[in-house]
């Protein structure tokens, strides 16, 4: 047997960088669909505007429905500069009022609050990270 019959490191760190990254996918989508769940809903726009951008993949304007007067849809954010970096936007242009409130108008917070909700899980993922490659059978 040679050294390299013991040498995992290459494919350990495979697997590290792809399990990361599909946390990070995978925290990102469950982001979207907490804001969207907790978004106020009046005509389904700002809701169907709430979007993922991955590496991979977007959700910008799949699906957007309702929407009034003056509702328009903000520029995508553009692709992710790597497989480590995920993007939730939101596309309706009134969403940040809705978010934080105008001088006119109570803040009804949906995006913060759903990356908050989110969070622990994703943090637990990560502490969990000897368990996912035991899993994987790399150690």
């Amino acid at each position: 047997m040679g050294i390299g019959d013991f040498n995992h490191l290459p494919e350990t760190a495979l697997a590290l960088h792809r399990l990361t990254a599909s946390l990070v996918k995978k925290a990102c989508f469950d982001v979207q669909a907490a804001a969207q769940a907790k978004c106020p809903v009046l005509t389904g726009y700002l809701k169907s505007s709430i979007y993922t951008h991955t590496w991979d993949s977007s959700t910008y304007g799949q699906g957007v429905t309702g929407g009034g007067p003056g509702a328009s849809l903000l520029p995508d954010l553009g692709k992710p500069p790597n497989d480590h970096t995920a993007f939730i936007g939101v596309g309706a242009n009134y969403g940040i009022h809705i978010e934080y409130g105008t001088s006119r108008m109570a803040a009804q917070p949906y995006l913060v609050p759903a990356a908050d909700e989110v969070r622990p899980s994703f943090q637990a993922s990560f502490a969990r990270m000897e368990e996912h490659f035991r899993t994987l059978g790399v150690l």
